[in-house]
């Protein structure tokens, strides 16, 4: 007979389901379409419109153009891990959940750096259209708040522990001497 002492392994605390859902379906299925379909679909959406809205002003300010070729390699890139994180999560992975957080925090950086750099880079004058500098920081607190929603979903959601097999681990208990 093997006695395990269980107290000090881990691996068997990990694996130990939490009472609750499994699975992709419920608010983690809403993420999945999220980031999969129609994340890709906005940020082709959005690369389209920025060329299309600021094209005539590429002769006045050719530091623009720039900014809008890199903005939808940025986008492009963003995707890829979108996509990446999405179907890691739907095939329920091992490395899904970190994938996801590599997702999340490069779409939180560049977001909010996103409009330091386009206002920088583009050289606009002082009276850049206010509805471009609107939008730019409208985008930025968007992601924000997308990353406090989902961040926090991930971390604490029953569901989640359950599918990725990443149960937090509860605290030992210490003998009283």
């Amino acid at each position: 007979m093997i006695i395990r002492n269980t107290r000090h392994d881990h691996s068997a605390i990990a694996r130990r389901e939490i009472a609750g859902p499994r699975g992709v379906g419920g608010w983690l299925l809403l993420y999945f379409i999220l980031i999969t379909v129609i994340f890709p679909l906005r940020a082709a959406l959005s690369v389209f419109q920025s060329y299309e809205q600021f094209w005539g002003e590429f002769g006045l300010f050719p530091r623009l153009a720039f900014v809008v070729y890199i903005d939808a390699i940025v986008q492009f890139g963003l995707v890829v891990l979108a996509l990446k994180a999405g179907i890691s999560l739907w095939n329920i992975g091992q490395r899904a959940r970190e994938r996801n957080r590599v997702f999340q925090i490069t779409y939180l950086l560049v977001m909010v750096a996103e409009p330091i750099f386009f206002l920088a880079i583009a050289n606009w004058p002082e009276q850049a259209p206010e509805l471009v500098r609107i939008s730019l920081i409208g985008s930025a607190v968007g992601a924000v708040l997308w990353f406090a929603i989902w961040w926090n979903y991930f971390e604490r959601s029953r569901r989640v522990r359950n599918t990725y097999g990443e149960a937090t681990l509860p605290p030992t208990p210490r003998p009283v001497v």
